[in-house]
């Protein structure tokens, strides 16, 4: 069940931008578990869906909600990047992930290097540090 945003006590909404938050490391740690089993596809979805909780946990500090990813990404852009709150790096970061998640579940013969998923990898962990650090800053 979607929670109602605009309904949600200040308490209840803490609790669940923490739940996001739990599910972008839990996801991450999934990404480490695939990487060592050279399951890169399944690094790389894992990599994304660790941003995508992230930047859901922020959206919902802003009142934002989506289940749709281009909307959420859009939101993201417009309302840190384009507005420069948060670093351009982030979105082209968080876009890379986008797109190769798409072609990793769409495309059936996609691979991906090694190279490429390291990079990926500490991408992610940039990202998330990032993303974890603005967040915890705004719940003070």
């Amino acid at each position: 069940m979607k929670p109602i945003v605009g309904t949600l006590s200040d308490d209840e909404r803490r609790l669940l931008v923490e739940h996001r938050i739990n599910r972008a490391q839990e996801a991450r740690e999934d990404a480490r578990v695939a990487f060592q089993s050279n399951r890169f596809v399944n690094t790389v979805n894992r990599c994304y869906y660790a941003m995508f909780y992230m930047v859901s946990a922020l959206a919902l500090l802003d009142g934002f909600t989506s289940s749709k990813h281009k909307q959420m990404l859009g939101w993201f852009n417009r309302t840190y990047i384009a507005s420069r709150v948060l670093d351009v790096r982030l979105k082209n970061i968080l876009v890379y992930a986008f797109d190769s998640r798409d072609d990793g579940d769409y495309q059936d013969w996609k691979t991906f290097t090694q190279e490429e998923i390291e990079q990926l990898c500490t991408d992610t962990d940039f990202f998330l540090a990032e993303l974890d650090e603005f967040i915890k800053t705004r719940l003070r």
